[in-house]
């Protein structure tokens, strides 16, 4: 019944992903992976993390292997870095955006250091180089992916949330969030 988008490209969007996960808000197949042997029911909204080999790990600190979580039973998000009518729209959507120049040059250093691209590759040629199997460079695939997102965005009830508000101010970057999405929460 909600949607929280982000680019592929490094954006912080895990941050808010993880903090519902401690808010009790059930993330099931986070960013279309396939989790569901992951998971063991223990009761009517109980469910226990029972992957060992802990892939999220670094993404999500939360799903440690043998935690027990009470979900609530709404929200429930879809965690995605899809292109806007991938899925048919839901009540809310959250689109967490980094500033463009920054997640690129993110992306640069991430694409370095897992061998995605050659260690020597300068900025300008890696964001001119192609995407992936996409007909577009890194950065035109960010520009449209942007771009597309924030027309579709003017059709349905949404929250923008920064990379950059919530490395100046978390509290109050969840607590927008969370009441966006009618989570109760204490002392966020």
């Amino acid at each position: 019944d909600v949607e929280i988008v982000s680019p592929e490209l490094p954006c912080g969007s895990a941050w808010l992903v993880n903090c519902l996960l401690e808010h009790n808000v059930p993330i099931w197949k986070p960013w279309n992976a396939n989790d569901e042997p992951d998971w063991e029911r223990i009761g009517p909204h109980r469910y226990r993390y029972v992957n060992r080999a802990e892939p999220f790990e670094r993404t999500l600190p939360a799903l440690a292997a043998g935690r027990a979580f009470e979900f609530l039973p709404r929200p429930v998000p879809r965690v995605m870095h899809y292109w806007p009518g991938f899925y048919p729209p839901v009540k809310k959507t959250i689109f967490f955006a980094r500033d463009p120049r920054d997640a690129l040059h993110s992306a640069w250093h991430r694409a370095r250091l897992l061998g995605l691209a050659a260690p020597d590759l300068d900025f300008a040629t890696f964001a001119a180089s192609r995407y992936f199997h996409y007909p577009l460079s890194w950065a035109e695939y960010q520009l449209l992916f942007l771009r597309l997102w924030r027309a579709a965005l003017d059709d349905r009830p949404h929250l923008i949330v920064r990379y950059e508000d919530y490395r100046r101010d978390p509290r109050s970057t969840l607590r927008g969030a969370l009441e966006f999405l009618d989570v109760p929460f204490d002392s966020v």
